[in-house]
């Protein structure tokens, strides 16, 4: 599992993925198209924005996914979670269950 930092109704991760920065980004294409709580809002070379949606415990927020090489055949992936209302200061875990959502499709063999 990954290990979550979260302070102020904010969370960030940062692991290592098996494959390269292109293999993230077509792994969360997927994920989005699979996962109600994602949605796109842009994406560039290096970062991927999506927004979460609202739940009973958030107001929902942005997520930033930023990726690096970090060898031949692995990617550093920083992926940091914020709320949609600046005043935010406890999400209830959310932002961490997003991460770890996020952590978890990314990883898995299957995609």
């Amino acid at each position: 599992m990954v290990e979550v930092t979260a302070r102020h109704g904010r969370a960030s991760a940062t692991f290592v993925f098996a494959g390269t920065p292109d293999d993230v980004r077509e792994r969360l294409r997927v994920i989005v198209r699979e996962e109600r709580r994602f949605s796109p809002e842009y994406e560039t070379e290096h970062r991927v924005v999506l927004m979460t949606r609202i739940t009973w415990a958030s107001w929902g927020g942005l997520m930033t996914i930023t990726t690096s090489p970090a060898g031949r055949t692995e990617t550093l992936v920083e992926v940091r979670v914020t709320p949609a209302l600046a005043v935010t200061a406890y999400d209830w875990g959310q932002g961490r269950r997003d991460i770890r959502r996020l952590h978890e499709r990314l990883t898995r063999s299957d995609g």
